[in-house]
């Protein structure tokens, strides 16, 4: 039981660190093509 929520617990982590990085170039990329005005990073 406790290997399996270890387990569990390690891939919640790393796919909440890839959504992490991932979302804020999807996010730019995505406003860029889209309307490039409205960027104010």
């Amino acid at each position: 039981m406790k290997t399996t929520i270890k387990k569990n617990y390690i891939c919640w982590l790393c796919l909440s660190i890839t959504v992490m990085f991932l979302l804020p170039f999807i996010a730019v990329t995505f406003v860029k093509g889209d309307a490039g005005m409205a960027v104010s990073v």
